[in-house]
């Protein structure tokens, strides 16, 4: 795994955030189970088998994308006499995933997701509103969903996020 933060001020208000991470997250010694499972059973869409020998044999661990990212951009400042503003636009990159529905070999698609939050601050209150999803971003997150139906080969049911949400919080600090 390789990431890297990087956190800049820009200026008194504006404040610039990124991190990155590339993972390449495999299982590279099967237990005997598993290994049959790969050589024998786990199929590809177009019908070999996951790992030809046993040999060299690895398998990715599902869910896990090799590479996501993120970029804040944050404003902040002081309004009238007792009242902090601030503004935060952010951005989240995640790359494709691997994953399994009937086949063992399915690639879920890389998304990114934005949002935007604005809040007032004053002593010990805090007002907020947020958009979260801001394009409205249908993401494929997962296909394994066996808890929630049978797998049939053709018929894969995705998970996706939550759709774009509007929203308003007030924070009090005792």
């Amino acid at each position: 795994m390789f990431r890297i933060e990087v956190n800049a001020k820009l200026s008194d208000q504006w404040l610039l955030a990124f991190s990155g991470a590339y993972t390449d997250a495999k299982v590279t010694q099967p237990n005997a189970a598993f290994l049959t499972f790969l050589t024998t059973v786990a199929e590809r869409p177009n019908g070999t088998p996951y790992c030809a020998t046993a040999a060299g044999c690895t398998a990715p661990i599902l869910n896990v994308p090799k590479d996501t990212a993120s970029l804040s951009l944050v404003y902040s400042t002081k309004v009238l006499a007792n009242y902090s503003l601030s503004a935060r636009i952010s951005d989240i990159y995640t790359g494709p995933t691997p994953d399994e529905d009937y086949f063992y070999d399915v690639r879920l698609p890389s998304y990114s997701i934005a949002a935007a939050r604005v809040s007032v601050l004053r002593d010990n209150w805090e007002a907020n509103l947020f958009v979260d999803n801001l394009t409205n971003k249908i993401a494929e997150l997962t296909a394994n969903n066996t808890s929630f139906q049978f797998n049939i080969p053709g018929l894969a049911r995705i998970s996706t996020n939550q759709p774009r949400t509007f929203g308003g919080q007030i924070n009090y600090k005792f």
